[in-house]
């Protein structure tokens, strides 16, 4: 299997992971239990789970998913090709059944996120890119999906927005923190009256990379696969994204698989002015 058809394979396991989660969300039997952080794990959470790092496998790298359990550092810092995995994206979100949740797979090579897919089961979306390639969304995906529908010219190339008037701010639905509203508050620098939205799960970058919306600040740390698969697309996308207040790179495979904050900034967005005025 070639580069291109892993790609395209990577995006039928998620929309394959994504009707499990599906079936689990339409019996109402989510069986929700509390790991060691409070947060919340369900019986969607580990039959994704276990299709995704069995099926993934097959495809000739070792895969770290956020409910497994992550080789030592040791170990997992000398691959040079992994997948990283959050097999339900949104937990909080399925279990208030509001429908932004999503299956994240990201492709990491040499530290770095090479391609990312995000899909959405309920909203029957796919977001996915490949960084230095492009980003696309395919919209109306079911799991009877065929591989010639996922092909990047059956997808609307992304941004889908470029241009907008006014600032738009995307932050979390479950996870707004206090440093976070603060941050928002700044952007008063750069718009007198920024529109402010919020989605769950991954979808905040999604936002970014399709140029819905300017920018999404995350100024409080979170687990590297909530993260990658979205990074991945917003680069793709012709995006920006950073460690904030560094303006780095985000970094993988940490010891203890955690990222700091961020900020990510929209395609066509004056990247350099937005910095500027932020660190003013």
């Amino acid at each position: 299997m070639n580069i291109h058809e892993t790609f395209i394979k990577t995006l039928e396991l998620a929309i394959y992971a994504g009707q499990l989660i599906l079936d689990v969300y339409k019996s109402h039997r989510t069986d929700i239990t509390l790991k060691a952080d409070d947060s919340p794990l369900t019986r969607a959470d580990m039959l994704s789970h276990h299709f995704l790092v069995e099926e993934l496998s097959k495809l000739g790298y070792p895969v770290i998913s956020e409910e497994g359990d992550p080789e030592t550092w040791k170990q997992r810092h000398q691959w040079k090709r992994y997948w990283l995995v959050d097999p339900l994206d949104g937990t909080r979100e399925f279990v208030k059944r509001n429908g932004e949740f999503t299956v994240n797979i990201a492709l990491m090579e040499n530290g770095n996120p090479i391609w990312g897919a995000i899909y959405a089961p309920v909203l029957k979306t796919m977001y996915a890119g490949i960084v230095g390639v492009g980003a696309w969304v395919w919209e109306q995906i079911h799991s009877d999906v065929t591989m010639d529908a996922l092909m990047p010219n059956k997808g609307k190339h992304l941004p889908l927005f470029l241009n907008r008037s006014g600032l738009t701010v995307v932050a979390s639905k479950s996870h707004l923190s206090e440093s976070t509203r603060a941050f928002i508050n700044r952007l008063n620098k750069i718009d007198n009256n920024p529109l402010f939205v919020q989605a769950g799960s991954s979808l905040k970058f999604c936002k970014i990379a399709a140029g819905e919306a300017d920018i999404y600040p995350r100024m409080d740390s979170i687990m590297e696969w909530d993260i990658a698969a979205g990074h991945a697309i917003v680069l793709a996308s012709g995006g920006y994204m950073a460690k904030w207040p560094e303006k780095t790179a985000p970094e993988y495979n940490s010891s203890e698989m955690r990222s700091p904050q961020f900020i990510a900034i929209a395609p066509g967005r004056d990247v350099n002015y937005f910095l500027e005025k932020l660190s003013e």
